[in-house]
C-alpha cells in the first residue's frame, strides 16, 4: 500500500480509503489491496469476487460517512482540507498481485471485476491489476 500511495497526490490514513484524485473534476476514492494469488482461498471467481466486494463495501460504507471537506495529507505530508461532493462520489479499487502472476489467474480476477460490478450497479467503480513489489517465494 505505501508504495502505491507515492504516486497519488493526496492520501489517507483512514476513513476507509487510501488516496483521494480530485484532479479534472474527478471526487474518486481509492483503496489499495494485494492477494496473494496462491493462496488456496483465492482460486475461484466467486472468492475473488467475494474479496473485492468486501474491500468495496468496507470503502463505501466508511467513505459515505465523510463530509464534503475531506482531510487528506498531500506529498509534503501535510494535512490539506478538500472539497468532495458526496453527490459524486466515485470508487476504485487498485489490486496488486505478485509479480509473475499466470495469465490464467489474470482472467480470474478479471471475471471477479465483472461479478464486482454487477453486484453493485448504482456505484461507479473500476478495478486496476497491478504487478509488482515482489513474487511469492517458491515453495
Amino acid at each position: 500500500v505505501s508504495e502505491e500511495k507515492k504516486g497519488y497526490r493526496y492520501t489517507s490514513s483512514g476513513d476507509g480509503y487510501d488516496a483521494l484524485v480530485n484532479s479534472g473534476g474527478k471526487n474518486e476514492f481509492v483503496t489499495i489491496t494485494s492477494i496473494d494469488s496462491s493462496s488456496a482461498s483465492y482460486q475461484t471467481v466467486d472468492a475473488v469476487s467475494d474479496r473485492l466486494n468486501m474491500e468495496f463495501t468496507s470503502m463505501q460504507e466508511k467513505v459515505s460517512k465523510l463530509p464534503d471537506s475531506v482531510t487528506v495529507w498531500n506529498n509534503n505530508k501535510k494535512e490539506k482540507t478538500v472539497v468532495s461532493d458526496p453527490a459524486t462520489r466515485t470508487y476504485r479499487i487498485v489490486l496488486v498481485l505478485p509479480e509473475k502472476t499466470t495469465e490464467d489467474y489474470k482472467d480470474i480476477v478479471k471475471q471477479a471485476i465483472s461479478h464486482l460490478q454487477e453486484r453493485n450497479p448504482d456505484a461507479v467503480i473500476s478495478v486496476d491489476i497491478k504487478e509488482g513489489y515482489g513474487a511469492l517465494p517458491s515453495k
